[in-house]
């Protein structure tokens, strides 16, 4: 049983590896979307916050830049562009937090998917009124508090503010010179929720949808206030699952800004995200899961193969890719049709839904040189792809020729390169020459038929080196003979001397 077992858990294995790879690993050259380093972070007004933005494949691999690449970085604060240089993939920059709040960071360029993340940026004790939790849209430095009151006769703490305990001026507000209380410090009473974005694309390598998933503390009025006990906090999905599902904040926070929350699902649809806590509960906040549509199609092309009819064959796969050159799946069964010059071995293809890509199939062209191939599917979508089909190596036919040669030459070594060696020799130099040239392309396209008497394996011999070319050619010429079965006695040679008669005859 155990080794049924172990069987089993060697077939899944493969069946794992096999699906990671059933897309091609030319999808993975091209760049899809943005990444900043910080999908959440928390700071104090007056600070500087630091990100890196990196430019990912579909596989969430880092991807070089072609070219100079412009950003369109969008902060609370305002617009500001950036440069991931040519060669790189990521490049850096800097946000002042001067005003407390919540506010977005989006990073942009083109149609690639853009970055997205949350900054908090939490009032210092000096300041006197908290910001509301709604998020900052370019909002303006954050101006100076204004002069305080001159004192009353009630000491009177604004809503939302951080008051600091001052005896002295109790003493003198209170009759009879007695000391006031200690103002109590606002605490939160309730959570905010946020999930980033909340229209979560679909990976179509792994099937999978990720957002991440924050928790601010704010006040009665919407300001953002730290918690004055620990605070569990449990995360509740429909559709996806939480790592961790669930948190705690410990007394004085105010999020958990900067370790984030993963929320990831296998599957698109709607879903519902809800915070349970102590504070009551926050949410919902409704999830759209969804799988970028097919804008256009990749037509994968493999290396051009000399066939030995002379044409050229090459491999074809199409795969579907969003706006944004991410791969991608369709919904229903697309029928993809090939147009080019030459045959295919199949067409229409078909890429199933919920596949990316389609099978392979051969074009096979019968002329050398540049060739174009374009796909068209359902809906306008298409794609196009050139192939340079390769002529016949003439060059290697020649090796063959040259090895022949030096075949034919190894016959006859007796009195070499003399000049009586030349005058009976150069014909059976030409003759190897042929012989080495015929027999390199009678094994190249499979023709040959080897005897038992030639003690050479030739079809282990590589047909399409250089080298290879050159000892089926010496072959030839030693054994060109015996292999295509031809006499082998020498013309011209003289005739053996005949008796002229009986000794002392007449």
């Amino acid at each position: 049983m155990k080794y049924f077992a172990g069987i089993v858990s060697l077939l899944i294995a493969f069946s794992s590896v096999a699906a990671a790879q059933s897309v091609p690993r030319q999808l993975l050259s091209t760049p899809t979307h943005l990444e900043l380093d910080r999908p959440s972070v928390q700071a104090q007004a007056g600070a500087t916050v630091n990100y890196t933005v990196t430019l990912k494949n579909a596989a969430n691999q880092p991807v070089e830049a072609s070219s100079d690449l412009v950003l369109q970085v969008e902060t609370p604060s305002g617009t500001k562009s950036i440069t991931i240089a040519k060669g790189q993939s990521s490049a850096s920059f800097a946000w002042q937090a001067n005003t407390a709040g919540i506010g977005r960071m989006q990073v942009r360029s083109g149609k690639l998917h853009p970055a997205s993340g949350l900054v908090l940026v939490a009032p210092t004790p000096a300041v006197q009124v908290h910001a509301p939790v709604a998020i900052m849209e370019h909002a303006p430095p954050h101006a100076a508090p204004p002069p305080p009151s001159p004192p009353t006769g009630h000491n009177h703490v604004p809503i939302g503010a951080i008051a600091t305990a001052s005896p002295t001026l109790g003493a003198h507000n209170q009759p009879g010179g007695t000391p006031a209380p200690a103002p109590t410090a606002p605490q939160a009473t309730k959570l905010a929720l946020f999930v980033t974005p909340t229209s979560v694309l679909g990976n179509a390598l792994d099937h999978t949808w990720t957002a991440t998933v924050d928790i601010a503390a704010l006040g009665n009025n919407g300001e953002i206030l730290p918690v004055a006990s620990a605070v569990q906090v449990h995360l509740t999905s429909n559709l996806g699952q939480f790592t961790p599902a669930d948190l705690v904040l410990q007394p004085g926070e105010f999020s958990n800004f900067g370790n984030a929350v993963t929320l990831k699902a296998t599957r698109s649809g709607k879903d519902s995200v809800q915070a349970l806590s102590s504070l009551g509960n926050a949410g919902p906040v409704e999830v759209d899961y969804m799988q970028p549509a097919p804008a256009k199609l990749q037509v994968l092309l493999g290396t051009p193969q000399l066939q030995g009819s002379g044409s050229s064959s090459v491999s074809v796969q199409v795969c579907l890719e969003d706006e944004a050159g991410a791969p991608t799946i369709s919904g229903d069964d697309l029928q993809v049709t090939l147009d080019a010059a030459g045959q295919f071995s199949k067409s229409p293809l078909s890429i199933p839904h919920g596949l990316t890509c389609s099978e392979q199939v051969t074009w096979t062209a019968q002329r050398s040189g540049a060739a174009s191939i374009t796909a068209r599917a359902e809906g306008g979508i298409q794609g196009a792809n050139t192939v340079t089909f390769p002529s016949f190596p003439w060059y290697l036919v020649w090796l063959a020729a040259l090895g022949g040669i030096l075949g034919a030459v190894i016959l006859h070594t007796d009195g070499l390169f003399s000049e009586q060696w030349w005058a009976h020799t150069w014909r059976s130099l030409v003759v190897g020459g042929v012989l080495g040239a015929i027999i390199y392309l009678l094994a190249r396209y499979g023709a040959l038929l080897m005897p038992s008497s030639v003690p050479v394996a030739i079809q282990n011999i590589p047909a399409v080196s250089g080298t290879g070319s050159f000892v089926l050619g010496f072959v030839g010429g030693i054994f060109g003979r015996k292999i295509l079965k031809i006499d082998d006695s020498e013309s011209g040679s003289p005739p053996a001397p005949q008796a002229q008669g009986m000794a002392g005859g007449h």
